[in-house]
């Protein structure tokens, strides 16, 4: 095992997480992919990379009629993981918090998103004429709901029928 590759392994996205679960038990692929909340592509590619230090491998294990593979530590792996044990607490926290932390994101971007898009709207277009929209600028209307008061001075103002005719 290269002990300088390992280090390194341990620092890099997922990379602990991954050496941590597989210190408790042998995990499937899904299970790691599920546990850590990684792209499927950043798991693989730390299980190839875990593999090629040596640290994990992949086990074979028959369930009924169909093989599943599981990866595992290595004991060299596990020597190497004895060390880590202590942050395991820290690097769950820190995951959690990081979870967290996304996702008050994801809020604040739709929250964001959806005062931009109320920010582009035309203002007050609120009355039908004959197919035409009529605005509450060309009712000289600055704030607040139209009354029907002020679509009556409209009316007369511009001697147009704001409202389809009824047959």
């Amino acid at each position: 095992m290269d002990t300088e590759k390992a280090h390194k392994f341990v620092f890099e996205r997922s990379g602990a997480m991954i050496l941590i679960l597989l210190s408790e038990k042998d995990l499937s692929f899904n299970e790691l992919k599920n546990s850590i909340k990684a792209s499927p592509n950043t798991v693989l590619a730390r299980l190839r990379e875990a593999m090629q230090i040596g640290i994990v491998e992949e086990k074979l294990v028959k369930t009924g009629k169909r093989a599943l593979i599981k990866y595992t530590l290595t004991d060299e792996g596990r020597d190497f993981v004895k060390n880590l044990k202590d942050f395991k607490g820290h690097f769950i926290t820190i995951n959690k918090e990081l979870d967290e932390i996304k996702e008050k994101e994801k809020k604040k971007e739709i929250e964001m998103n959806e005062l931009l898009s109320s920010l582009q709207k035309p203002p007050g277009i609120n009355v039908i004429s004959n197919s035409k929209l009529v605005s509450k600028r060309d009712m000289n209307i600055t704030a607040g709901p139209i009354s029907d008061k002020q679509i009556k001075t409209y009316k007369k103002q511009t001697s147009k029928n704001i409202y389809p005719k009824k047959d």
